[in-house]
């Protein structure tokens, strides 16, 4: 398996919404587990550096490449099933850049909204269901990027 670094620096500003709490008898059916590493994931970012070197990665790759980073990142789908929706992305003309050995991935001007979707535990005895969440007006700076090279 191949290791990636990862450089992350960029600005947002947004706005989230609270989820409800799962009841006493929800959480007496979520049991524990490990946390693997989502193979998938760095698979999505490995085809993005070659679609990049390539000069193939269009803007839609390039946002599926940041959320596979996120999931990398912060693996929230190891705990919770979720469907995700994303609305607006408005890229104006950043594009992603080929690097060597990686890809700089150009993040929107604006995106009008994440969800997220019946959020549950990600166990198969789970039962209660949290909310959604919803991450309104996402705006970038200028030059944010996300820098993903391969070691």
């Amino acid at each position: 398996m191949r290791r990636i670094l990862l450089l992350v620096s960029f600005a947002a500003t947004t706005h989230a919404f609270a989820v409800e709490a799962l009841s006493p008898s929800e959480m007496a059916t979520v049991t524990g587990g490990t946390i693997e590493p989502d193979l998938a994931q760095i698979d999505v970012l490995t085809n993005a550096i070659e679609q990049a070197q390539e000069g193939q990665l269009s803007n839609g790759e390039s946002l599926n490449a940041l959320f596979a980073l996120g999931s990398l990142l912060s693996p929230l789908s190891q705990f919770l099933n979720y469907q995700r929706e994303v609305v607006g992305v408005d890229y104006g003309d950043r594009q992603p850049q080929a690097l060597d050995g990686g890809v700089s991935l150009a993040l929107p001007v604006y995106v009008e909204r994440i969800t997220y979707w019946n959020m549950q535990p990600a166990v198969p005895s789970a039962q209660g269901d949290m909310g959604t969440v919803h991450i309104e007006g996402l705006r970038f700076s200028d030059d944010a990027r996300v820098v993903v090279r391969e070691r």
